[in-house]
């Protein structure tokens, strides 16, 4: 057994249950966390924590899709380890149902997205490809926005 977190993080990612993970196997993304089931000991103190429900057993009948889909996402998003601040809107989505057709995001958490654009602009700007590139003027920030 393990445990998953389920569509009721979607939007809301309170981010009680990081705090008290002894293994640290949550994973951000941009507005839901999931939970690596290999890395999972089964201790369960984290599924009291979320005000919303969203960290249920696997052996709950239904959360086959959901063990797949924590298993490979925590495989791309970024492993936290310390609570953050829950979205300011969290508690308008809390009661909501079918949030995941209507608000999933495949995308890791977006602080780890500006940190990858901004490396990866900063190795564009630098390179020189044969030739030297007119001057960059694409900054991290306005990257952000892309």
């Amino acid at each position: 057994m393990t445990y998953v977190v389920i569509e009721a993080c979607i939007k809301c990612k309170y981010m009680d249950c990081i705090e008290v993970c002894p293994v640290d196997c949550f994973y951000e993304g941009e507005n839901m966390l999931v939970i690596n089931p290999d890395e999972c000991i089964d201790c369960g103190v984290c599924e009291p924590e979320c005000p919303v429900e969203a960290i249920q057993p696997d052996t709950e009948k239904g959360l086959e899709k959901w063990l797949e889909l924590n298993r490979s996402l925590s495989a791309e998003w970024p492993n936290i380890t310390r609570k953050g601040e829950a979205p300011a809107d969290a508690d308008n989505f809390k009661d909501e149902k079918d949030k995941f057709d209507k608000y999933f995001s495949k995308y890791p958490a977006k602080r780890e997205r500006q940190r990858l654009i901004g490396a990866i602009l900063v190795r564009l700007c630098r390179s020189r490809i044969g030739r030297p590139l007119p001057k960059c003027n694409i900054t991290r920030d306005s990257a952000a926005n892309l």
